[in-house]
């Protein structure tokens, strides 16, 4: 596992490794946000279903180039309500902003200004892994509401688990109908599972306007 590779034997760990080849790229990005689908609980490592890394991951995040974590996920509650305000804090205390998880005086938005470009972040999940029973994860069913706010917007970015229809995540053909009836400029889906098949295949069969995301993305706002 990622954690036993890590391991110094001296209780501490260096994630750096793997993320070496992509930190050029990475710090390359004028805001580099990274998706944190764990907990710093403070517990001994663990992995599925209720996961728990070593504090010092978010430090290789740090080290990387990342600028924001998203604490918002499907397993932001693997370790409850103390397992959810510790990795918030540990992960600040790495130097990465956060969007997602935050405090009850605290706006449930960020905004950032990134090289006089202001760029505001909203993220949510569904729902979570309680220990008691799973729910649901993300929810697929966008309301009619929810779609009036986001009309008008030129790019987004949407998940696409597959190409099968799933009960919580959104399918490739469900993505491109809602790109389409947002009639944006650019939509890149991202939250691909291998099932969906090659990058090229599946861009080829999509609309010009609508393309896979991938590692080291970026595009001209």
């Amino acid at each position: 596992s990622q954690w036993v590779s890590a391991d110094k034997g001296d209780g501490t760990y260096d994630f750096t490794e793997p993320f070496r080849y992509i930190k050029p790229y990475v710090e390359a990005a004028d805001l580099a946000i990274v998706n944190v689908e764990t907990t710093f609980a403070g517990d001994a490592p663990e992995g599925y279903p209720a996961f728990c890394t070593p504090d010092e991951f978010a430090d290789a995040l740090k080290w990387t180039g990342f600028d924001i974590a998203n604490t918002c996920n499907n397993h932001m509650y693997d370790k409850e309500k103390r397992g959810l305000l510790r990795t918030l804090q540990i992960a600040r205390n790495a130097g990465l902003s956060t969007v997602g998880s935050h405090y009850e005086w605290e706006t449930p938005y960020t905004v950032f200004d990134v090289k006089g470009l202001r760029v505001g972040l909203v993220t949510a999940t569904y729902e979570t892994f309680t220990g008691t029973a799973k729910h649901a994860l993300n929810g697929i069913e966008i309301s009619d509401a929810a779609l009036d706010r986001l009309r008008g917007v030129k790019y987004l970015i949407i998940e696409a688990l597959g190409r099968r229809k799933h009960y919580s995540h959104i399918s490739l053909e469900q993505a491109v109908q809602i790109a389409t009836e947002l009639q944006v400029e650019k939509a890149w889906f991202t939250h691909c599972s291998h099932s969906i098949g090659k990058a090229v295949d599946v861009n080829a069969e999509l609309p010009e306007n609508m393309q896979l995301a991938y590692d080291g993305l970026s595009f001209t706002v």
